[in-house]
């Protein structure tokens, strides 16, 4: 009984698709009406009118309901929540639709593409971001449909019969003339004019108007990666809008530095006295966690880098997963020494020397030092009198 119950649902499913897909509204019927919405609606806005109309005019849910209704709100939502298929349909109607689902949108012309810079901090490249900008951007006017009359009423143009061409006479040199075909100046080649202009557009069949961004940056998400919102740049008649291509560029941070998509270099300054007899020293990483580095009783030469595995860039799409992060260590030599610092180091220093563990270099061990907590600080460099 259970199966049979699945298999009536699922072909009541299959013959309510077939149905939307053989539903074909008259070219007359306005899609934002059909909704409850105008030309002006968002994307926010159309998801959720449909969603509101569909639970109410469902056949499942309410079997006395208008099924033609139903079907339209359906062609409404899959025209009007397709950024391409909207934006023939501002300009052409559903017929302009029809013709675009017969020969596939690819074919339709597109306007450039606009590209902005973005400018991104390290920590919103390793904790992920959310930023929401507006453009401003001119598009073809819906009220008339790029057709810059009024409740997008034309007529054939009548300087070119409607042809959208007209012929010009040009001289190329002393009598010798051309004959150009060229785009009507009076109806900019569309083949038709208007008696009343459009009280949106004023007739200029484009309009300008605010396009709400909302820019997703994800943890672990490369330098100068590339975000492409599609259909939201400018739009020329008879042609789809361009995309809009938001560039992320990274900015210097003072103490780490992103090596590749998942490696990371943080510097630190430490004083000779810490270069020869060891340290603890504490930092903090870019999520503000504490990071730990243990070198009590070891040697640290200049440029000497210790690897710390799972610290570096959070692994995009596996953000848990984090790469490399390099320690390099720079050594702060004094920039003087007092005379009582210079008469002591010869007798603080003895003739037996070893071998560095790190490197090649030979370095001789101290006798003694006066003592000194370890510090924990972020960035110390010592003081002058320091070594």
């Amino acid at each position: 009984m259970a199966g049979r119950t699945v298999l009536l649902v699922a072909c009541g499913a299959i013959a309510v698709a077939c149905l939307a897909s053989a539903h074909d509204p008259s070219d007359d019927l306005d899609l934002y009406d059909v909704l409850g919405l105008d030309y002006k609606a968002t994307d926010a806005d159309i998801k959720k009118a449909f969603r509101k109309l569909s639970l109410k005019l469902h056949p499942d849910k309410n079997p006395g309901s208008d099924q033609t209704r139903f079907l339209n709100v359906q062609r409404a939502h899959a025209v009007l929540s397709d950024p391409d298929l909207r934006a023939v349909y501002d300009m052409q109607g559903l017929e302009g639709v029809k013709q675009v689902e017969r020969i596939g949108v690819q074919n339709l012309p597109r306007s450039g593409d606009y590209r902005v810079e973005v400018k991104v901090t390290l920590e919103q490249f390793y904790n992920g971001a959310e930023q929401t900008f507006t453009i401003n951007r001119e598009v073809v006017c819906r009220a008339c449909r790029g057709t810059g009359a009024r409740n997008a009423q034309t007529v054939k143009c009548k300087a070119c019969h409607g042809r959208g061409k007209t012929h010009r006479i040009q001289e190329l040199a002393p009598g010798f003339n051309v004959q150009m075909e060229v785009p009507c100046p009076v109806c900019h080649g569309t083949g038709q004019s208007f008696k009343h202009k459009c009280p949106v557009c004023g007739g200029t069949r484009l309009v300008n108007e605010p396009k709400e961004l909302k820019l997703m940056i994800e943890r672990g998400t490369p330098d100068n990666h590339e975000v492409v919102f599609e259909r939201a740049s400018q739009q020329a008649i008879g042609q789809l809008p361009g995309h809009v291509i938001v560039v992320l560029r990274p900015q210097p941070h003072k103490h780490f530095q992103r090596v590749s998509a998942t490696d990371l270099v943080r510097t630190m300054v430490i004083s000779l006295r810490d270069a020869l007899l060891g340290f603890t020293r504490t930092f903090e990483h870019l999520d503000g966690h504490k990071v730990s580095i243990d070198r009590k009783g070891k040697i640290t030469p200049h440029g000497f880098r210790e690897e710390i595995s799972g610290e570096g860039m959070p692994i995009k799409d596996f953000p848990s997963e984090r790469g490399l992060l390099t320690v390099e260590y720079h050594v702060k030599f004094p920039s003087s020494l007092t005379e009582q610092q210079r008469n002591a180091l010869p007798n603080v220093f003895r003739a037996s020397a070893v071998q560095c563990s790190h490197c090649d270099h030979v370095v001789e061990l101290l006798a003694a030092f006066p003592n000194e907590t370890d510090r924990k600080d972020e960035g110390h460099a010592g003081s002058k009198d320091e070594l």
